[in-house]
């Protein structure tokens, strides 16, 4: 299945498939961009050590944590990045693999594409200027039945999944992972953290075909929809928002309408892109994740009306201790 997601700066739609909606690539539309907006930066060696109560204070209200039985989340991304760490391209990472292939025993590698058939000195300079563009060697990891990805490469580590249930399962196949890029890679610092989370909302699967979104969204969200008049003849509505969050910390509000391919039926999604470009503590990355976890499910339920965030089955619970996001 594939939807048509319609790009808010171009005069045309952009054909993706259902099962790699954002795609899997470094770019606007892929998962990379949103796990920390602008370019990498590496300026400096300050580590930035970030206090607790200074991540504790969110633009976004509380809310309680729930788990939703008809869950939009179509896949969510986490991604770490560090300065260069050239033995990754250089070598089989035979020692990281043994670490983590109980939780992820498949195993592929993919290299940067070759370049087209050209003159030694045209080829030389063409890959002069294209060094910064060009894919390097990944090594990915994923589960025996491809719902989880492991993406390793010199100078970051991803994981993701579309089979996504709670936290503390993600939280913790993260930490293995972490773990093993600790122990045997020894990154000095982390120059970027990004933790993503994309939901496809469906009227037809949650019996709420002749719902408006004015209805199931809030009207900050969707201005638009609430005009009576312009409401029926709306094709196309796209928005993202860059807000900030305390402790330096960002989140990309991606979200609109968007149309399955061949199908009448139009869905909205809903992408919360978090991330932060402080260098950190390896020690400390998780607890940064916890909190724009947090963040991520009261952004979700500041988005969504009552009536959508009824019918989508919450079932409430609570978890002393925990800074968990809503388990959607």
């Amino acid at each position: 299945m594939q939807v048509m997601l319609a790009a808010c700066m171009a005069c045309c739609m952009l054909t993706i498939p259902m099962d790699a909606i954002w795609a899997r690539h470094i770019g606007i539309a892929g998962r990379q961009d949103g796990l920390g907006g602008a370019d990498l930066t590496s300026e400096g060696t300050t580590v930035v050590a970030t206090t607790a109560s200074a991540l504790a204070l969110t633009p976004f209200p509380d809310s309680p944590r729930v788990h939703y039985t008809r869950n939009p989340l179509i896949e969510v991304i986490c991604q770490v990045r560090f300065p260069p760490i050239l033995r990754i391209d250089s070598e089989v990472p035979a020692q990281f693999q043994e670490m983590i292939r109980e939780a992820f025993p498949l195993f592929r590698e993919e290299d940067s594409p070759l370049l087209p058939e050209l003159s030694p000195e045209l080829s030389q300079i063409v890959r002069a200027s294209l060094q910064q563009q060009l894919p390097r060697k990944s090594w990915k990891f994923t589960t025996e039945d491809m719902t989880w990805e492991v993406t390793l490469t010199r100078e970051s580590y991803t994981l993701s999944t579309t089979t996504y249930r709670r936290w503390e399962e993600f939280r913790a196949r993260f930490e293995i992972v972490l773990g093993a890029l600790q122990s045997e890679y020894r990154p000095s610092f982390i120059t970027r953290i990004g933790l993503r989370y994309q939901n496809l909302i469906v009227r037809s699967r949650l019996g709420l075909s002749d719902s408006s979104w004015a209805d199931l969204l809030q009207p900050h969200i969707t201005a638009e929809y609430s005009s009576l008049e312009i409401s029926p003849a709306i094709q196309e509505a796209v928005h993202r928002v860059l807000i900030g969050l305390s402790g330096n910390g960002k989140v990309n509000l991606r979200h609109g309408t968007a149309r399955k391919d061949g199908e009448d039926e139009i869905v909205y999604f809903i992408d919360n892109d978090f991330f932060t470009d402080d260098k950190t503590e390896v020690a400390s990355v998780t607890e940064r994740l916890d909190h724009f976890n947090r963040d991520s499910g009261r952004l979700f339920r500041w988005c969504i009306s009552e009536r959508l965030h009824e019918a989508m089955g919450p079932t409430h619970e609570s978890l002393s201790g925990n800074l968990a996001r809503p388990d959607i």
